[in-house]
């Protein structure tokens, strides 16, 4: 079986479920929604549009709400956000060519990357001064 080429996002598998209904298998509605999680219509609504602004409370509010994996949805939300934020990043915010660090890369924060470089510049540097690799030049 072949994987497709797109995941799904969040608001599309909520949007999904509300759809297919609940036990009377009647549609869903996003005020059935806002109801049932004390969270706004407006709210409920980025998040059926595919908007990254669910919470890990409103996360759990929806899944328990409309019977969809918490830990699942929780991933999918992060990683929309995550992508949303990396799209915004400069580029030296880039991912290293590595396929290891490359797959870890979208889920880190700006400041993780930044701890990673000067890790690797501390380590860089050590290397030059034990005489493992040539000095740069400093210019």
């Amino acid at each position: 079986m072949m994987k497709s080429a797109t995941r799904r996002r969040y608001g599309d598998i909520v949007r999904e479920k509300m759809l297919r209904g609940g036990r009377s298998g009647e549609p869903i509605t996003i005020r059935m929604v806002e109801k049932a999680t004390g969270y706004t219509y407006e709210h409920i609504r980025k998040v059926v549009k595919n908007l990254p602004v669910v919470s890990h409370e409103l996360n759990e509010a929806i899944c328990r709400y409309l019977d969809l994996d918490e830990e699942k949805m929780w991933g999918i939300a992060q990683s929309e956000k995550l992508e949303r934020k990396a799209a915004t990043l400069p580029s030296h915010y880039s991912p290293p060519l590595d396929p290891r660090l490359k797959a870890l890369w979208p889920r880190l924060l700006p400041a993780d990357v930044d701890k990673i470089r000067r890790i690797a510049e501390r380590m860089a540097d050590d290397n030059e001064a034990a005489g493992l690799v040539p000095r740069r030049s400093r210019g």
